[in-house]
């Protein structure tokens, strides 16, 4: 039999079908290294050819008459993506080769040419033609269990959105919205794997991308990786450290999907929020900022089993059991159930941040520039010691206690007088910085000791306090005062906060 490829206008079902995928609904635009980034959803397809007779048309329409024994239902479940393939390059004709050599759509993409791939039957080569076309109709799946598969360049990820946030030498980050049929973390989807990913609030099938390139691409991604893997095991991955789903490598882009913050971080927090006013919602913020502990202790008791030897992963912090780099652009927020501005989730982030952030924030004013640079919030022993490589596993343990009461001590002054306030008290901290000669501008110590300064400030939070509020008093005088302790050996450890913390609320 004669070899043929059909021409669109000499059938209409074809011709429809052609039409369909030219709608902009079909013919999304992804992400790809290559140059075509369009692809249509299998989904799409399903509900286009199995609407009625569509696809019993079609291969009467475009198949040889001894092929049209083929089940309509069997193309739909298996064979969708290499049937319109197929149609795309005029060769649909093929398609019962295709399902006689069992390629069907769970072999897409095929990367090289198998020895038994089907040919024209004028023996003419149509991989290279199927090659090009088949990246369309098999982006990239994402899934729970996709953790540091490599994608190839030409692979289109179902990106409809991506929005820079954030960018340094090393990391940069996006706020992604992925299509819907290839979006299996959010609640609802049918092949959702985590239900309680999102909350109402949050806008949905939108996540952070974190991509990693430069020269300390590669390890910054194995260690942030190594760190999520190994916190799944508490528990606390998605409750009170922000939700991870998985990672991919695409070309030579390294990325980690996270959680995103419809909220922001605590420091866009304390900018745009105003302060509750009653004593119900200041105890439901407290409530749910001292959270962060339970993260926090998590990663302070991180399982050990299994963890590789290889020293540059075990000399990561998180892996060795404390963050290191506790500050308020590393704690991010998000919605909860209303719209409430107090009716929020705070998660710990930034596992594996090896820079100084201030470097992604350069819009930012003075005073809020202090929330993004991590040695404000560092402990005095680490300005004395240089850095943690001279303390051992509870000593640095200690140190991420300071940098939460610094935190602690700066959402009171917020939570009672006001971000204008908040402002005034890191201006004092920096005032006296200076005057103590401490190169940490605007930090909590003098290199030593606690600033006086903190010291004042938390007692105006406490006497500025409302008198409903039943709270902030308890948190400040019998947790942040021995969280700023000079010596950290003195300092709480996180299952005695999380006890005092129990006890005050």
């Amino acid at each position: 039999m004669a070899d043929f490829a059909i021409e669109p206008n000499l059938y209409q079902e074809a011709d429809d079908f052609l039409n369909f995928l030219d709608e902009p609904e079909n013919a999304i635009t992804g992400v790809s290294k290559a140059e075509s980034t369009i692809f249509t959803s299998s989904a799409a397809l399903q509900r286009y050819l199995g609407h009625g007779n569509t696809l019993s048309r079609l291969i009467r329409t475009l198949l040889p008459e001894e092929d049209r024994i083929l089940e309509p239902s069997l193309i739909l479940t298996e064979y969708v993506a290499v049937f319109s393939t197929l149609v795309t390059f005029g060769h649909a004709h093929l398609l019962k080769r295709f399902v006689d050599s069992n390629f069907s759509d769970e072999k897409l993409p095929i990367l090289d040419k198998p020895r038994r791939f089907p040919k024209a039957q004028d023996g003419q080569d149509i991989f290279e033609a199927f090659f090009a076309a088949q990246w369309r109709f098999c982006p990239l799946e994402f899934r729970r269990d996709k953790v540091g598969v490599f994608v190839e360049p030409e692979q289109i990820l179902p990106i409809i959105s991506k929005e820079l946030v954030t960018k340094t030498s090393t990391v940069t980050t996006y706020k992604v919205t992925v299509h819907e049929d290839y979006d299996p973390f959010c609640e609802g989807n049918g092949s959702s794997i985590l239900k309680t990913s999102k909350t109402l609030s949050q806008p949905k099938h939108t996540y952070l991308f974190k991509e990693f390139s430069g020269s300390n691409a590669q390890i910054a991604y194995e260690k942030e990786l190594a760190a999520f893997l190994h916190l799944q095991k508490t528990g606390d991955i998605g409750k009170t450290i922000v939700n991870f789903y998985g990672s991919f490598i695409h070309d030579e882009t390294r990325t980690i999907i996270l959680e995103y913050g419809d909220r922001g971080s605590l420091a866009d927090f304390f900018t745009r929020t105003h302060p509750p006013s009653t004593s119900e919602e200041v105890s439901t913020l407290w409530q749910a900022f001292l959270q962060i502990q339970k993260g926090l202790h998590a990663i302070h008791n991180i399982p050990r089993s299994g963890l590789q030897q290889a020293s540059e992963v075990l000399e990561y912090s998180v892996l060795r059991g404390w963050h290191q780099n506790i500050m308020p652009a590393n704690i991010m927020v998000v919605g909860g159930k209303s719209t409430s501005p107090f009716d929020c989730q705070f998660r710990i982030a930034n596992l594996a941040t090896i820079e100084d952030q201030a470097a992604a924030s350069a819009t930012l004013t003075e005073n809020d520039l202090l929330s993004y640079m991590p040695q404000v919030y560092a402990a005095p022993e680490l300005y004395t010691e240089k850095s943690a490589g001279a303390l051992d596993i509870t000593s640095n343990q200690k140190t991420d206690v300071w940098s939460l009461g610094c935190l602690f001590s700066e959402f009171a002054v917020w939570m009672v007088l006001g971000s204008a306030k908040l402002d005034e008290y890191r201006e004092d901290r920096r005032q006296e910085t200076v005057i103590f000669d401490v190169k940490n501008s605007g930090c909590f110590h003098d290199g030593q000791a606690g600033l006086p300064c903190v010291r004042l400030w938390n007692s105006k939070a406490i006497e500025n306090k409302r008198s409903s509020d039943h709270v902030t008093k308890g948190i400040l005088r019998q947790m942040v005062s021995e969280m700023l302790y000079e010596n950290g050996d003195a300092r709480p450890t996180t299952t005695q906060l999380l006890t005092r913390a129990t006890d005050i609320i």
